[in-house]
């Protein structure tokens, strides 16, 4: 979806998407960005450059990624209104809108403000890290869902390299069969 209000919306009322872990995953995919390297929420709001980061700024417009210290950290969705979409903060696994303090109070990450543009720059990568959730357990599915994701995408581009290769190589040999 290309709001990632209305996407917000959707995946925190969908039963069957399991958001757990993954707040890095959905602020991308909300935003519309592919999978990067960053193993952290706090590595990604470390990489991400300082011109486009308004560190301690508690009014962050709607859409923008907005990061929290402590541990692997946190990322979530601002509402434009005060509030964020974030993962796991009242139900695990699902995506839902909270006051912008919330994560501070409940799991007392330290605040460290929002950001422009691509969250991490261009290189922000799925989950907390380590399949570490702020509550401290671990989630090896995660870790299986992330590599079917990058399985599916490789299959992906391996079928269209060939049929494009079988596409050439038909059109070469029906050039050569005219000669």
């Amino acid at each position: 979806m290309s709001d990632p209000q209305l996407f917000a919306q959707t995946e925190s009322q969908t039963p069957s998407e399991n958001w757990y872990d993954r707040c890095q995953r959905f602020v991308r995919s909300a935003l519309g960005f592919g999978v990067g390297t960053a193993s952290t929420a706090l590595e990604a709001w470390n990489k991400t450059p300082a011109n486009m980061k308004h560190p301690g700024d508690d009014n962050p417009p709607v859409n923008a990624p907005v990061y929290w210290g402590g541990g692997q950290g946190h990322v979530a969705l601002s509402d434009g209104q005060g509030g964020v979409w974030s993962t796991d903060i009242l139900r695990p696994g699902k995506v839902d809108n909270v006051p912008l303090n919330q994560i501070t109070l409940q799991w007392g990450k330290p605040y460290l403000g929002w950001a422009e543009g691509e969250p991490g720059g261009t290189s922000v990568a799925t989950g907390h890290g380590s399949g570490q959730h702020p509550g401290g357990s671990l989630n090896p599915l995660n870790w299986f869902g992330d590599f079917a994701d990058w399985a599916k995408a490789g299959a992906l581009r391996a079928g269209f390299f060939i049929i494009g290769t079988l596409l050439i190589l038909f059109f070469l040999w029906r050039e050569a069969s005219k000669a």
